[in-house]
């Protein structure tokens, strides 16, 4: 398969405060970037309940406003006393903004971004593509 002259690379590798599905000794490893209401999900993985909130968050998309994160926050079962006290305190914006930062550093331009082992995978036209780029890993891994 030939390489562009550029490859975009994931400047940011996956860490113990990332949020994880599957083996962490996993032969291909696939990060998806995105911005999903961040302080909410932040807010959420402090308690533990950062699946629950990214499951109802993405069940919402078109219902994001700050009435509906504190209703999504109750529903996953966090303590809304402490959610609100860290929205309103801004608890996760230095994180955000980490986040940001290293998303710049990886070239990214728009959300979701995704990566393979590292690498960028344009889905401009469609999943597919990263479908099988995930293969494609799996073959050379094998």
């Amino acid at each position: 398969m030939n390489q562009p002259a550029h490859v975009v690379t994931l400047a940011v590798a996956a860490n113990a405060t990332d949020h994880v599905h599957g083996s962490t000794h996993a032969p291909v490893t696939v990060v998806e970037c995105a911005d999903f209401e961040c302080p909410s999900c932040k807010a959420a993985a402090a308690q533990g309940k950062f699946w629950p909130m990214h499951d109802l968050l993405f069940q919402h998309q078109t219902h994001l406003k700050e009435k509906d994160l504190y209703h999504y926050a109750g529903e996953s079962g966090l303590d809304l006393v402490r959610y609100a006290a860290e929205m309103k305190d801004h608890v996760y914006l230095q994180k955000v903004r980490e986040q940001i930062d290293g998303g710049r550093r990886s070239h990214i331009r728009a959300t979701p971004t995704f990566f393979v082992n590292g690498v960028v995978e344009d889905v401009s036209f469609g999943m597919q593509a990263l479908h099988d780029a995930e293969a494609a890993a799996v073959q050379r891994a094998g």
